[in-house]
Protein backbone atom coordinates (compact mmCIF):
# COMPACT_ATOMS: atom_id res chain seq x y z
CA UNK A 1 0.00 0.00 0.00
CA UNK A 2 1.15 3.49 -0.83
CA UNK A 3 -0.21 6.95 -0.02
CA UNK A 4 -0.21 9.77 -2.57
CA UNK A 5 -0.94 13.33 -1.47
CA UNK A 6 -1.17 16.24 -3.88
CA UNK A 7 -2.24 19.86 -3.97
CA UNK A 8 -2.94 22.47 -6.61
CA UNK A 9 -0.43 25.22 -7.29
CA UNK A 10 -3.04 27.87 -6.55
CA UNK A 11 -3.64 26.58 -3.00
CA UNK A 12 -0.99 24.28 -1.54
CA UNK A 13 -2.81 23.97 1.79
CA UNK A 14 -5.79 22.09 0.36
CA UNK A 15 -4.64 18.54 -0.30
CA UNK A 16 -6.06 15.32 -1.66
CA UNK A 17 -4.81 12.03 -0.21
CA UNK A 18 -5.29 8.66 -1.90
CA UNK A 19 -4.42 5.24 -0.45
CA UNK A 20 -3.97 2.39 -2.86
CA UNK A 21 -1.94 -0.50 -4.09
CA UNK A 22 1.37 0.28 -5.73
CA UNK A 23 0.10 -0.14 -9.30
CA UNK A 24 -2.85 2.18 -8.72
CA UNK A 25 -0.67 4.84 -7.12
CA UNK A 26 1.85 4.53 -9.93
CA UNK A 27 -0.91 5.08 -12.50
CA UNK A 28 -2.36 8.05 -10.59
CA UNK A 29 1.12 9.59 -10.25
CA UNK A 30 1.63 9.28 -14.00
CA UNK A 31 -1.76 10.84 -14.72
CA UNK A 32 -1.12 13.77 -12.38
CA UNK A 33 2.34 14.47 -13.78
CA UNK A 34 1.36 14.17 -17.46
CA UNK A 35 -2.25 15.25 -17.89
CA UNK A 36 -2.74 18.27 -15.64
CA UNK A 37 -0.60 21.09 -17.02
CA UNK A 38 -3.09 23.99 -16.83
CA UNK A 39 -1.90 27.58 -16.56
CA UNK A 40 -4.95 29.02 -14.77
CA UNK A 41 -3.96 27.96 -11.25
CA UNK A 42 -5.63 24.57 -11.37
CA UNK A 43 -2.48 22.68 -12.30
CA UNK A 44 -1.08 20.15 -9.88
CA UNK A 45 1.53 21.48 -7.48
CA UNK A 46 3.34 19.30 -4.98
CA UNK A 47 2.97 15.51 -5.16
CA UNK A 48 4.22 13.37 -2.27
CA UNK A 49 4.20 9.56 -2.29
CA UNK A 50 4.94 7.63 0.91
CA UNK A 51 4.41 4.13 2.15
CA UNK A 52 2.25 3.51 5.21
CA UNK A 53 5.31 3.58 7.45
CA UNK A 54 5.87 7.21 6.39
CA UNK A 55 8.95 6.53 4.28
CA UNK A 56 9.18 8.69 1.16
CA UNK A 57 8.97 7.00 -2.24
CA UNK A 58 11.29 8.97 -4.51
CA UNK A 59 10.01 7.74 -7.86
CA UNK A 60 6.86 5.57 -7.86
CA UNK A 61 7.14 5.00 -11.62
CA UNK A 62 9.97 2.50 -11.20
CA UNK A 63 9.50 -0.62 -9.08
CA UNK A 64 6.70 0.62 -6.79
CA UNK A 65 6.38 -2.87 -5.25
CA UNK A 66 9.78 -2.48 -3.61
CA UNK A 67 8.33 0.28 -1.41
CA UNK A 68 5.89 -2.02 0.42
CA UNK A 69 5.43 -1.39 4.10
CA UNK A 70 5.84 -3.87 6.90
CA UNK A 71 2.04 -3.87 7.27
CA UNK A 72 1.56 -4.55 3.54
CA UNK A 73 4.04 -7.43 3.52
CA UNK A 74 2.30 -9.11 6.45
CA UNK A 75 -1.14 -8.74 4.89
CA UNK A 76 -0.01 -10.33 1.63
CA UNK A 77 -0.69 -7.19 -0.42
Amino acid sequence: MLKLTYSRKSNEFVTVTVLGDSEGIRDLYWQLTHNYKATDGTEIGKIVVTNLDGDSVDNPMFNPHAEATYLSKNMGV
